[in-house]
């Protein structure tokens, strides 16, 4: 005796033998190559990393050259003067000023990377990812300095 209900049966004709969760996908994307991350963008991530670290690497290194060069606490008298001269100081801190030039630099670094993520987050058909991560990277200094230039004026007007 043949038993034909663990038999199945042959598929209609013009289709195929696969069950449902089996069937083969017509999907276009392995076609395709896939999408690239943004030159640009990751240009304006690598340049807002540098922004950020050596804006905070530069700002460390002025304070401690500062502190190690002038003994704050005698810099001015009770009276509120000046204890050395406006020559005296700069014939001291005359190193440490060469780090300040570093902050223009380091702010033009960060602009440049700005305006890369921009044109990152703007390419089609690439990644956005690491062109959004330098924009933020990238901002981020800009807007510190900023944000430090409203409180000194600020602090400034009110003394």
């Amino acid at each position: 005796m043949n038993d034909n209900k663990d038999q199945v049966p042959p598929p209609p004709e013009g289709t195929q033998a696969f069950s449902p969760a089996f069937q083969p996908v017509n999907d276009y994307s392995y076609s395709q190559a896939p999408i690239k991350n943004s030159g640009t963008g990751i240009a304006s991530f690598v340049l807002g990393i540098i922004g950020i670290l050596g804006l905070v690497g530069t700002t460390m290194a002025l304070f401690v050259s500062f502190a190690s060069k002038v003994d704050v606490g005698t810099l001015v008298d009770d009276a509120g003067n000046l204890t050395m001269t406006e020559q005296e100081l700069i014939d001291k801190l005359g190193s440490t000023i060469v780090l300040g030039f570093m902050y223009p630099l380091l702010l033009l670094i960060a602009f440049i990377g700005l305006i890369l993520g921009i044109i990152g987050i703007a390419q089609k058909n690439r990644k956005k990812t690491f062109a959004v991560l330098g924009t933020i990277f990238s901002a981020l200094p800009l807007l510190l300095v900023v944000l430090g230039l409203i409180v000194a004026l600020a602090a400034g007007g009110a003394g």
